[in-house]
C-alpha cells in the first residue's frame, strides 16, 4: 500500500492545480469574466481524466530525472530507490491508458487529439534521445504548450463558443512561458551537474529572467487587449518580481518567488471566478501536505525554496 501511495505522489497531484486552472480559464473564456457558481459535469469529467494524462507526464519526468532531482533535492523530492522501475513504468502506462479511455468515451475527436498530443509531447519531454526537459528553449516551450495551449483548448471545447480565441491562447501561452523559464532558475547548479541543459543553464539566470520578462510583457499586452483581469494582474505583478530579481537579488528564495507569486495570484483569481475550484485545490493541497509530513517529515508545498 505504501508503494502505491508513493507512486501517486511521485506523479505530483499538487501540480494538477495549475492544470485545472488553465482548463477552467479556457472554459470561462467567452470575452468577459463573470463569477460562476455551478459545477459543470463535463468540466469535472475532463479534470478527472486529463489528470491521468498529466500523471503519466509527471511520473515519467520523475523517473528520467531521478539523478538530477537528487542533485537538486528541493522541496517535494521523493527518492525512487525503494520502488522498482517496472512498477513505475507499469503505473505510467496505466495512467496513460486511463486518460485516453476517458478521452475516447467523451466522443469528442478534438479532445481525443489533445489528450493524445499531450502524451506524445510528454514522451518527447521526458525520454531520451529527445529529452526536451534538458534542452534550452524546448524545455519552456513544451510546458507552455501543455499548460497554456492544450489545457486552454480542453476548457474552451466545453464553452458555449468552443472556437479558441487567438489572443487568449497567446496570453496563456506567454505567461506560462515566463513561469516555466523562471522555474528552471532555482535548479541551475543541480541541472548543470547532472548534464541537463535547461534554458537557465544555457543563458544564465539573469538572461533567462530577462527573456521571461519579455514574455510577461507580451502576456500583459494580450491580457489588456482581451480584457482578461487574470492575465493582466498576474503578469503585471510578475513583471515587478522579475525585475527585482534581475536588478537586485538572485537568491534561491527570490528566484522561487518569480514564479510562485505571479502563479499564485493567477490561481487565486481563477478560483474567485470559479469558486468550485477551491474545494478541489484544498483537497490536493491537504493530501499532499499530510503525505509529506507523515511519510517524509517535510513541509511541502511551501512558499520559497
Amino acid at each position: 500500500m505504501k508503494k502505491i501511495i508513493d507512486i501517486i505522489f511521485l506523479s505530483r497531484p499538487v501540480l494538477l492545480i495549475p492544470v485545472f486552472v488553465f482548463i477552467t480559464l479556457g472554459y470561462l473564456d467567452d470575452g468577459h469574466f463573470s463569477i460562476r457558481l455551478a459545477l459543470d459535469p463535463r468540466l469535472l469529467y475532463h479534470l478527472i481524466f486529463y489528470s491521468f494524462i498529466m500523471f503519466f507526464v509527471h511520473l515519467t519526468n520523475n523517473i528520467n530525472d531521478a539523478e538530477v532531482d537528487r542533485e537538486n533535492s528541493g522541496p517535494g523530492h521523493i527518492d525512487l530507490s525503494t520502488i522498482s522501475l517496472k512498477s513505475l513504468y507499469m503505473s505510467a502506462l496505466f495512467f496513460a491508458f486511463a486518460g485516453m479511455t476517458g478521452a475516447v468515451l467523451s466522443g469528442d475527436v478534438w479532445i481525443i487529439a489533445i489528450y493524445a498530443s499531450t502524451l506524445v509531447l510528454g514522451f518527447l519531454y521526458n525520454f531520451r534521445p529527445f529529452y526536451f526537459t534538458g534542452r534550452p528553449f524546448l524545455d519552456f516551450l513544451s510546458c507552455a504548450i501543455e499548460y497554456g495551449i492544450f489545457c486552454y483548448l480542453i476548457g474552451k471545447r466545453l464553452n458555449p463558443d468552443p472556437n479558441p480565441n487567438l489572443i487568449s491562447l497567446l496570453a496563456y501561452f506567454t505567461i506560462m512561458v515566463a513561469g516555466t523559464i523562471a522555474s528552471t532558475t532555482t535548479d541551475v547548479k543541480g541541472d548543470k551537474k547532472g548534464g541537463k541543459i535547461t534554458t537557465a543553464v544555457y543563458l544564465g539566470v539573469k538572461k533567462a529572467l530577462v527573456l521571461g520578462t519579455i514574455f510577461l510583457v507580451m502576456a500583459l499586452f494580450f491580457g489588456i487587449i482581451r480584457f482578461n483581469p487574470v492575465i493582466v494582474i498576474s503578469s503585471g505583478l510578475s513583471i515587478v518580481v522579475f525585475l527585482y530579481a534581475i536588478l537586485f537579488n538572485q537568491k534561491k528564495s527570490i528566484l522561487a518567488c518569480t514564479y510562485q507569486i505571479g502563479g499564485g495570484v493567477l490561481i487565486i483569481l481563477a478560483h474567485i471566478f470559479y469558486p468550485v475550484l477551491f474545494v478541489i485545490t484544498l483537497f490536493l493541497l491537504g493530501i499532499t501536505m499530510v503525505y509529506f509530513k507523515l511519510r517524509h517529515n517535510a513541509i511541502y508545498p511551501r512558499i520559497g525554496y
